[in-house]
């Protein structure tokens, strides 16, 4: 049903007409008359000729440019499985397969409302689709953000690529997302004893040295998955990280992250294991992967499980692989690397990225001062201090 409204200074009830083809999606005009009943009647009126006008546009259906994107648009494997994701949810919801040109900012709020009472889904291998999680987790504020970012990703790209049909604005992106809490950032770094304890409650050797190399060079979980032997080179203990393929990396840039003995001697480590399992897994003598998935010989998809397996047996409960990687971050701060090197290392495009790990200085800053020499008792003589003794001046007149 179409509302209705007054306006202050003026006597007669005014409506809000859905109508994608004004800037916001809305319209609003006066029904001319004093009487609500009557003006909801108009309003009706109203709003049945808009939409007996929109149903002849030839507008373009939301799946027709969202599978033209993912099939065209240059994105990284993991940002596109990322997106077809949302793209599922989007299409799933009461929005459906819509007529872009008819797309309101009713439609998204209805959207997001009904976002927030749904509940988290996971993958069921039994029968290979979704359900609800165990805990009953409502979807968050920052994963609709998410779903609203990829519509209006959409949306831009129907219009710069002039699909026939696309609609003249992106609608999505004048929709006041306010509303919508900001999620709060997880930036935890790792005390050495912690990690200590990390390593000794995991008794899988592999899956020791891949949390030594993520500390180690703060990689990300996406990026270790796909380093490849080509990439390490153990001689100048470095790992050129992208040099092959640059595309892979986050900012499309590739770089070099020197090693320690400690990652030297676990990507040893990792190779005669490697080589070792060959006999069991064929697949593995030709692959080019430094942690392959031994029945493929292909990257392994994710890190979803040992981080599981973390928590599970080091007891740290709210622990994340990711936390390896602002782990390398604050300890190089701590024992006071270059911020600029620091940067280069992680793949950082802002330098105010990594300027972040200073903040975790404070420990080693408090350290510093504990043990400072502070005197037990104070200096009798005024000189001991530092400071000359001032002479008495003569109140007596110059003559």
């Amino acid at each position: 049903m179409v509302s209705v409204y007054t306006r202050e200074g003026s006597p007669n009830w005014y409506a809000r007409l859905r109508d994608p083809r004004v800037p916001g999606g809305e319209d609003r005009k006066s029904t001319n008359t004093r009487d609500r009943a009557k003006a909801e009647e108009v309003a009706a009126d109203l709003q049945a000729k808009i939409d007996r006008e929109i149903e002849g546009l030839d507008g373009l259906r939301w799946l027709d440019a969202a599978e033209d994107f993912l099939a065209r648009a240059k994105l990284k494997d993991q940002t596109h499985r990322g997106y077809s994701s949302l793209v599922a949810v989007i299409t799933r919801s009461s929005l459906g397969n819509f007529n872009m040109k008819m797309l309101a900012h009713d439609d998204i709020k209805r959207f997001v409302k009904e976002r927030r009472q749904a509940q988290v889904q996971v993958y069921d291998r039994a029968t290979q689709g979704t359900k609800p999680t165990r805990k009953g987790r409502r979807v968050s504020d920052a994963s609709i953000k998410r779903s609203l970012s990829v519509l209006s990703a959409i949306f831009d790209w129907s219009i710069a690529q002039d699909l026939h049909g696309a609609p003249g604005e992106n609608i999505v992106s004048s929709y006041d997302r306010s509303g919508l809490t900001e999620s709060k950032p997880h930036d935890r770094h790792l005390r050495p004893a912690q990690f200590i304890q990390i390593l000794d409650s995991i008794k899988n050797e592999e899956h020791k040295r891949i949390l030594i190399v993520l500390v180690g060079t703060g990689m990300r979980s996406s990026e270790l998955l796909t380093l490849q032997w080509g990439e390490v080179d153990m001689p100048s203990q470095t790992i050129e990280f992208g040099n092959l393929d640059p595309d892979k990396t986050k900012n499309s840039k590739s770089r070099r992250i020197p090693m320690s003995a400690v990652v030297l001697k676990a990507l040893a480590a990792q190779k005669t294991a490697q080589r070792d399992a060959m006999k069991r897994y064929p697949k593995l003598k030709d692959t080019r992967y430094v942690f392959a998935n031994r029945l493929t010989g292909d990257a392994r998809v994710h890190l979803g499980y040992l981080g599981k397996r973390v928590k599970r047996m080091s007891g740290i409960k709210s622990y994340r692989n990711h936390d390896l990687r602002h782990t390398f971050g604050s300890w190089a701060i701590q024992q006071q690397i270059d911020l600029i090197a620091l940067s280069k290392v992680m793949g950082h495009s802002d330098l105010s990225t990594t300027s972040r790990y200073a903040k975790h200085i404070d420990d080693t800053v408090a350290a510093q001062f504990r043990r400072m020499q502070v005197p037990e008792t104070a200096q009798p003589a005024a000189q001991s201090s530092g400071f000359a003794k001032t002479e008495k001046r003569s109140t007596r007149k110059r003559r």
